[in-house]
C-alpha cells in the first residue's frame, strides 16, 4: 500500500500537457490504450494486502497493475485511469484501459508518449458517434408507416410477433421506458430486485431493472427529461418493438421482443458512452444490439469489443447513416456488424442513405 500511495503522490506532481487542440469528433481528455499480451500485469502486490482495494476500479489500483509504465505515467498529468469493467472481459479488453487527462490537453502528444512505451500495443482517441437522424411523425398508418406494408409485415406476424426471451438492446441517447407504447415490451433484469438500493446481480449498477444509464453509472435508463436531446432512442425502440394491436401509438415489426434500454448520452445530447452501453448489453444477456449512430473514425478498441460480442453469439446491427455518402461509418463498417442502408417506397436506395461504393461495408438495405 505504501508503494501505491507513493505512486499516487508522484502522479499528482506530473508535468501538465496542455494545448487547445480538441477535435469535436473525439472525446476531450480521454484516450484508450491496450497493453501488449506478453506484458506481465502486476496484480499480486495488492491482492494479498487489501481485497477491497482490488475490487475498486481506481486510479491507484490501475497504476499498481501497470507498474511497468511508471516512467511513462510520470510524463502525463493523469486525472483517472480505469478498466472498462471489473467483470470478466475478453483477453483484449481485459488489457484495455481508459485514461482521463485534463480537458484541452494535447491527446496527440499523450498518444505519442504512450506509444513510445514498449508495453503499449496501441493508443487512440475515442470517437464520438452522431445519432443518425430519424423523423418525428406521430400519426402512423398506411401513409406514414408505409415501410411495414413494404415488407409485408402482416404476413410475417402470422408466423411470429417476436419472443419476449429475445432481448434487443437499444444503445442510444436514452429510451423513455415509461412511454405509453413501450412498458409492456421493456426488458426486466431477472437478477435485480427493484428499488432496494442494492446491486443484487453484482454487475456494477444498482437497481438496473430495465437497463442502465452508463454515463452516470446508475440503474435508471430513463432520460432526465424527455426533450429533443433524448427522443432518438425512444423513436428507435418504438420502430423495433413498440407494443402493437393496443390502440396506442404505432405498430412495430418485433413487438413481442424485450427492449433493454441503455442511456449513453450526456446532458448535452452527445453520445459519449456507447462503448459502455454495448459492454453492458454483452454482459447482461442481450441477443441483438441496435446502434443507430455513427462516426467516420475507426477504433481498435471498438473492433475488439465487437469481436467479443460476436464470440458470444450476439447479432450486431447498425445504421449505415443518412448522409448520402459512400464513406464508411462506424460501427456499421466494423467486422461482425450488420450495416443497414435505407430504401424508399420503390425498393430503391433512399436519396439520403449512405451506400457502398464496392468496398463491401454495407451489408443490406431496408425501408
Amino acid at each position: 500500500m505504501k508503494k501505491a500511495i507513493y505512486i499516487i503522490l508522484a502522479l499528482s506532481f506530473m508535468n501538465v500537457l496542455v494545448a487547445q487542440d480538441h477535435n469535436a469528433d473525439f472525446l476531450d481528455g480521454r484516450i484508450w490504450f491496450k497493453i501488449k499480451d506478453d506484458v506481465v500485469l502486476n496484480k499480486k502486490e495488492y491482492v494479498k494486502g487489501d481485497e477491497a482495494f482490488l475490487e475498486k476500479n481506481t486510479l491507484a489500483s490501475c497504476v499498481m497493475e501497470l507498474s511497468c509504465m511508471q516512467e511513462t505515467f510520470s510524463l502525463i498529468n493523469i486525472i483517472n485511469l480505469k478498466h472498462f469493467s471489473t467483470q470478466k472481459l475478453s483477453p483484449e479488453l481485459a488489457r484495455t484501459y481508459e485514461m482521463q487527462v485534463a480537458d484541452g490537453a494535447s491527446l496527440e502528444r499523450i498518444i505519442r508518449i504512450l506509444m513510445k512505451d514498449p508495453a503499449v500495443e496501441y493508443a487512440e482517441k475515442i470517437p464520438i458517434p452522431k445519432k443518425h437522424y430519424s423523423p418525428n411523425d406521430p400519426n402512423y398508418g398506411p401513409g406514414n408507416q408505409w415501410y411495414l406494408y413494404q415488407i409485408d409485415a402482416e404476413q410475417a406476424w402470422n408466423y411470429s410477433q417476436g419472443n419476449a426471451n429475445v432481448i434487443v438492446a437499444i444503445v442510444d441517447d436514452a429510451v423513455d421506458v415509461d412511454h405509453p407504447d413501450l412498458p409492456s415490451v421493456v426488458w426486466t433484469n431477472p437478477g435485480e430486485v427493484a428499488n432496494n438500493g442494492i446491486d443484487d446481480d453484482n454487475n456494477g449498477y444498482v437497481d438496473d431493472v430495465n437497463g442502465a444509464d452508463v454515463v452516470n453509472g446508475t440503474g435508471n435508463p430513463r432520460p432526465s427529461n424527455p426533450t429533443s436531446n433524448y427522443d432518438h432512442g425512444t423513436h428507435v425502440a418504438g420502430c423495433a418493438a413498440a407494443a402493437t394491436d393496443n390502440n396506442t401509438g404505432i405498430a412495430s415489426i418485433g413487438f413481442g421482443v424485450s427492449i433493454m434500454s441503455l442511456r449513453c448520452s450526456n446532458n448535452s445530447g452527445l453520445l459519449t458512452n456507447t462503448y459502455d452501453g454495448v459492454l453492458y448489453a454483452i454482459q447482461n444477456g442481450a441477443d441483438v444490439i441496435n446502434m443507430s449512430y455513427g462516426s467516420n473514425h475507426y477504433s481498435n478498441t471498438s473492433q475488439n469489443l465487437f469481436n467479443w460480442a460476436n464470440q458470444n453469439g450476439i447479432a450486431l446491427v447498425a445504421s449505415a447513416g443518412n448522409d448520402g455518402s459512400s464513406t464508411p461509418q462506424y460501427p456499421a463498417a466494423y467486422n461482425h456488424v450488420i450495416a443497414v442502408g435505407a430504401t424508399n417506397g420503390n425498393d430503391a436506395k433512399a436519396s439520403f442513405s449512405n451506400y457502398d461504393n464496392g468496398s463491401g461495408w454495407v451489408d443490406l438495405a431496408a425501408p
